[in-house]
């Protein structure tokens, strides 16, 4: 359980970074219903998460770190693909997943730790990446190869730089989030 300004939400069984918007209240961050209700819709059949990011440069490692706080008895294939997420494109695909979910930090604009989800149609767009293989590259190929649903869960990221701890903000969103998706992912 992360220390610091995370609360635990009732309505939504999962922890919830707060935010302070300038000298204002602290306010609910990253993981909104409608998120976790799309995340609800999107979850079903064969359920495929992929972490995304370095462990070495803090914000970035989310999505691995992501991989790793999820309940251990949650169903579905979880993989950490570190920083080349190329070299895991067989496995997913032998997998025959029929939702294929991708969590990384990316830069779009939105609060620090907060949370959002991106079809094909716009990971390009969205996405500011620190892989070698661009993310819509990767997706192509597995929609080709599987025709799974593919959606990106990005996290913004505070702080991409050498060290290999997560920002509070991002900390508590990753928890929330693997608390989130490995509820989700049992009841699907």
């Amino acid at each position: 359980m992360p220390p610091g300004n995370c609360v635990k939400s009732l309505t939504l069984h999962t922890l919830i970074p707060l935010r302070r918007r300038s000298n204002g209240p602290l306010v609910l961050n990253p993981i909104h219903r409608n998120l976790i209700d799309s995340l609800t819709e999107l979850l079903k059949g064969r359920i495929c998460v992929v972490g995304v990011g370095n462990r070495q440069r803090g914000d970035d490692g989310a999505g691995p770190r992501v991989i790793d706080a999820r309940d251990p008895g949650a169903d579905g294939f979880w993989l950490d693909a570190g920083m080349a997420p190329e070299n895991y494109l067989e496995p997913i695909a032998q997998w025959k997943p029929d939702t294929i979910l991708i969590v990384d930090a990316v830069v779009f604009g939105g609060g620090f730790g907060e949370c959002r989800l991106f079809d094909r149609s716009t990971i390009e767009s969205a996405s500011v990446s620190t892989h070698a293989t661009s993310l819509g590259t990767l997706c192509d190929y597995l929609i080709n190869r599987t025709g799974a649903r593919i959606q990106l869960l990005a996290i913004e990221p505070k702080s991409i730089g050498p060290v290999n701890r997560l920002s509070r903000p991002v900390e508590c969103a990753v928890n929330a989030l693997a608390h989130t998706l490995s509820s989700l992912i049992i009841r699907s």
